[in-house]
């Protein structure tokens, strides 16, 4: 009888062991593939990489992009509205190698584009409609290429193509389409002419219609300058030749040498069919060169005397919008000069050496490169009315350089 009762306690302990619950499984330990980062290691290296509008992915520029302001609705109440103080944006290449964003007024300074250290970007300039910057920057490998980007940097996008080691000289043609440059395959050897469009560069060299404009193999060709139609080029090769882009044609010479150098700052009149440029004198100053301010009419060739300044020394020059006037840089000195007759205005006699002028998009302000008393050795970035108004600095550059600069207005 006692091993039957055994028995039967035996067979319900086994019942119960069998209907009680298993422990639960652990998972498995995760294993990472020869292929497959860790997640410690992505996270490690998002957080150690210094992203930069060149290195980051940024979304390619269309081919038919327009910078334009975003629209914005009205409210349909606007209790007592506060006012809105509008500032200008001064972009400015510093050290050669990055691009700093500044307001007009010193504050808000980032820096918007940079392809490395010591990796140079040079030319810098603004497109006519102010909304697109265009710039010489690192290609693929030895490449220097053309860029363009958006006045905030955060669109980007290669424009040329060529593979080149050498490209200078950018201009923009007057209707914003079109860049004219020259370019050679080695660095400091003979240079050509070309021109390429913004517009397609996504499909380098057809879509953008990138093309060689004058097989000059020169070693001494310096600035550009578009007809107002677009129609013709001039460029400066000891003196002023001009070619008409629909058939090639080399025109020229146009100017007169006087033996001292190149003609250069070709601009054409945003009014009339006059191309100024600076005749040079053969008087540099420190390494910048200088001369007389000449107008050629297009038309007849006959060089302009009466509206000119001649006999004096200039370093850069910028026309009005209206053509009524250009601003002169000249050594420590911003002028605005009237053509055509009328009395020139100082806008500041105590500029850097070279103050390399220029205007604000509405053209009531100017800036150029003046002199802090405490680092005279830097020039800084200075903003000037153009009556009746105080110069104030607006960089504080404690080391470098500040190279060429643009105003955009937004």
């Amino acid at each position: 009888m006692f091993k039957y009762l055994q028995m039967v306690i035996m067979s319900m302990c086994l019942v119960l062991v069998a209907c009680s619950p298993t422990q639960e499984e652990s998972l498995p330990t995760r294993v990472v593939l020869p292929d497959e980062p860790s997640v410690s290691s992505v996270a490690t290296e998002i957080i150690s990489i210094t992203e930069t509008p060149a290195q980051s992915g940024l979304r390619p520029l269309p081919p038919t992009f327009t910078p334009t302001p975003t629209e914005t609705i009205a409210p349909t109440r606007t209790p007592a509205p506060t006012e809105i103080i509008e500032t200008g944006k001064i972009l400015f290449l510093y050290n050669d190698d990055s691009i700093i964003r500044i307001n007009d007024d010193g504050t808000g300074q980032e820096l918007i584009i940079t392809f490395g250290v010591g990796k140079i970007i040079n030319d810098l300039t603004l497109s006519p409609k102010g909304d697109i910057i265009a710039f010489v920057a690192p290609g693929n490998g030895s490449a220097r290429e053309i860029w363009i980007a958006n006045s905030t940097g955060t669109y980007l996008q290669q424009v040329s193509c060529l593979g080149f080691a050498d490209i200078r000289n950018l201009t923009w043609s007057a209707d914003g389409q079109v860049l004219g440059f020259t370019a050679s395959q080695a660095e400091n050897s003979p240079m050509d002419i070309y021109t390429v469009g913004w517009q397609g560069a996504n499909d380098c060299p057809v879509g953008n219609k990138q093309q060689l404009v004058i097989d000059r193999n020169s070693t001494n060709l310096g600035d550009l300058a578009f007809s107002a139609d677009g129609g013709t080029l001039f460029f400066s090769d000891g003196q002023i030749y001009a070619v008409n882009l629909s058939n090639f044609i080399l025109m020229g010479p146009l100017s007169v040498s006087i033996g001292f150098g190149n003609d250069f700052n070709l601009a054409y009149s945003p009014t009339a069919n006059i191309l100024a440029y600076i005749q040079n004198s053969g008087n540099p100053i420190e390494g910048i060169p200088t001369g007389n301010f000449i107008g050629l009419n297009v038309a007849t060739l006959d060089t302009i005397t009466t509206a000119f300044q001649e006999r004096i020394n200039v370093q850069k020059f910028v026309w009005k919008k209206d053509g009524t006037g250009v601003l002169q840089s000249l050594e420590n000195r911003v002028v605005l000069a009237p053509v055509g007759g009328g009395t020139s205005v100082t806008v500041d006699s105590n500029a850097f050496t070279f103050p390399n002028a220029i205007f604000s998009p509405d053209e009531t302000q100017v800036a150029y490169l003046g002199v802090d008393s405490t680092m005279p050795d830097i020039p800084q970035l200075i903003v000037a009315p153009l009556s009746n108004g105080i110069p104030r600095q607006i960089t504080f550059v404690t080391e470098g350089k500040i190279g060429d600069f643009v105003w955009v207005n937004q």
